[in-house]
């Protein structure tokens, strides 16, 4: 087989980028209908025991869902660009799994705090223990790639 024979191989990261560009732009279609519908819970609890009806009282639901999932999307969608350039610069090889993981943490942890934000309940006290948290976990995961 000469070099014009052998068949190309579709390269993963094209992939990953495709992946990412279509989180990304379903993201921002997502909050471009969500955001003018303005997601709210109302006034804000006086007890957590109050959270569970208010959320599942409010008449916009469905909004809220579409709000998160959509901010998921674009926050994933967007660090992954950042994640992978970090990676590819500082920790060869790039782990594409690694990456996605982390882009998955970094959604998770804006989301929570949009959360509590939409609750009326978010303090920076809660926000740092919540990202020391999921700091922790990535370093324990890390640790335990690295002795497999």
């Amino acid at each position: 087989m000469t070099a014009e024979e052998t068949p190309h191989k579709f390269p993963r990261v094209l992939l990953e980028v495709l992946i990412a560009l279509a989180l990304l732009g379903l993201g921002l279609y997502g909050l471009s209908l969500a955001v003018p519908q303005r997601p709210y819970l109302g006034n804000p609890a006086a007890a957590l025991a109050q959270v569970p009806i208010r959320v599942l009282a409010a008449p916009n639901v469905p909004v809220i869902a579409l709000f998160m999932a959509s901010l998921a999307a674009v926050v994933t969608g967007a660090v992954w660009f950042v994640l992978r350039l970090i990676h590819q610069i500082f920790f060869r090889p790039v782990v594409a799994r690694r990456v996605w993981r982390e882009a998955i943490f970094v959604a998770a942890f804006v989301i929570s705090l949009a959360w509590l934000q939409l609750n009326e309940a978010f303090s920076l006290l809660f926000a740092a223990a919540l990202l020391v948290g999921l700091i922790l976990l990535e370093v324990f995961l890390n640790i335990r790639e690295r002795d497999e």
